[in-house]
C-alpha cells in the first residue's frame, strides 16, 4: 500500500505544532496539542494492532492521521488487512483484532434477522463526556501547559482540498511558517503558542 511521503508527514506534525523532537520512527501523543492528541487517541485505539502502549503512533498510523488533517487518499481498508495478516504471520501471540470491523463482515453475511440475540450479547457504547475527555490530559505532563492549537486544513474544513503531490500545505497558505530543507536534523521543534490569559485576567 502507499503510504504519505515522510516528507509530508513531518510537514504536517509541525505544522499543528507538535513539540517533541521529531524523528521518522514514531511520534509522541503527549507531544501533541490537545486537539490533535485526542485525534491520535482515537485512531490508535481504534485502528491500530496494538494491545498496550497507546501513547505513540507508528510506521501507518503516522500516514493516517496525515491523511486525515490534509485530507488526502489513504487505504485504510488495506492498512486493516495488512495488521490483520501481520497479526496471524508475524505476531508471537495472537489477539482478536477490529472486532468491530470483523463484526461488519459477519452482519453483511449472516444479517442479524438470522441470529436472533440476548441483550446480555450486545455491546452498548456511550457518546464521550466531558469527563472522559479530561482523561486524554493524563498524557501530559504534570506542570506543563496543555497546549492548544487551532484546527486547520480538514479539521476545520469539510470542503478543504488536498495539497497536491507530497506538500503539506498550499502555496498560496501564510499559516504557521514551518518550512524546511532536507538537511534540517538539527532542527529545534517550533515554539508553543501563546497561551491564553483566563477570564480573570482579562476582567482585571
Amino acid at each position: 500500500m502507499t503510504l504519505i511521503p515522510e516528507r509530508c508527514i513531518k510537514g504536517c506534525f509541525l505544522r499543528i505544532r507538535y513539540f517533541g523532537a521529531y524523528n521518522a520512527i514514531s511520534v509522541k501523543k503527549g507531544k501533541l496539542p490537545l486537539q490533535y492528541k485526542l485525534v491520535a487517541h482515537v485512531l490508535l485505539h481504534c485502528l491500530s494492532m496494538r494491545k498496550g502502549t497507546f501513547d505513540e503512533l507508528r510506521d501507518l498510523m503516522r500516514s493516517a492521521m496525515v491523511a486525515l488533517i490534509l485530507n488526502k487518499t489513504f487505504n485504510f481498508s488495506a492498512m486493516i488487512f495488512r495488521y490483520m495478516s501481520d497479526n496471524i504471520t508475524k505476531a508471537k501471540d495472537r489477539f482478536y483484532m477490529y472486532p468491530r470491523f470483523v463484526q461488519m463482515l459477519i452482519d453483511d453475511r449472516l444479517p442479524e434477522q438470522m441470529l436472533p440475540r440476548e441483550a446480555s450479547d450486545l455491546l452498548k457504547l456511550q457518546h464521550m463526556t466531558d469527563s472522559s475527555l479530561g482523561q486524554v490530559r493524563v498524557y501530559q505532563r504534570s506542570g506543563n501547559v496543555i497546549l492548544e492549537k487551532y484546527l486547520i486544513c480538514h479539521c476545520a474544513r469539510a470542503n478543504y482540498l488536498a495539497p497536491e503531490d507530497d506538500r503539506w500545505r498550499h502555496a498560496e497558505c501564510e499559516s504557521d511558517n514551518e518550512e524546511f530543507d532536507d538537511n534540517d536534523d538539527d532542527q529545534l521543534p517550533p515554539p508553543p503558542p501563546p497561551r491564553q490569559l483566563s477570564r480573570k485576567s482579562t476582567g482585571s
